[in-house]
């Protein structure tokens, strides 16, 4: 588990650095943001989730994720989050404890119910 939520993180790191100079002013776009996976060699599908705003489906490594936007306004979104899930990850508090001590920019928390990423992008 450890390795895919690495896996994870990584494609958000990967996005950032794909993007060459100052954020536009309002926050980026879905396309935006799909372009600079596409950069770094990522698939990446641009959804909307099911409170209308933006969604990316991707995957690295065999680790589907999705980005989620928020604060969105006239196609910028100000914020993003990236968001997956691991069934069957076994020691998951073991794993979850690991990643939130050594992850400065995200984090975990136990799945509610869903062994998928939330669709609607708002929890």
């Amino acid at each position: 588990m450890t390795m895919k939520v690495m896996a994870a993180a990584a494609a958000w790191c990967m996005a950032g650095a794909a993007w060459a100079g100052p954020l536009p002013t309002g926050g980026v776009t879905a396309q935006e943001v799909a372009q600079a996976l596409q950069a770094k060699g990522l698939q990446a599908k641009v959804e909307t989730d099911s409170q209308g705003d933006p969604m990316i489906s991707s995957a690295l490594d065999g680790a589907p994720f999705r980005v989620l936007f928020y604060t969105c306004k006239g196609g910028r979104c100000a914020a993003i989050s990236f968001a997956t899930a691991f069934p069957n990850a076994g020691n998951v508090a073991r794993a979850i404890r690991m990643w939130n001590t050594t992850s400065t920019w995200s984090g975990a928390a136990p799945p509610k119910r869903s062994a998928t990423p939330s669709t609607s992008g708002h929890g």
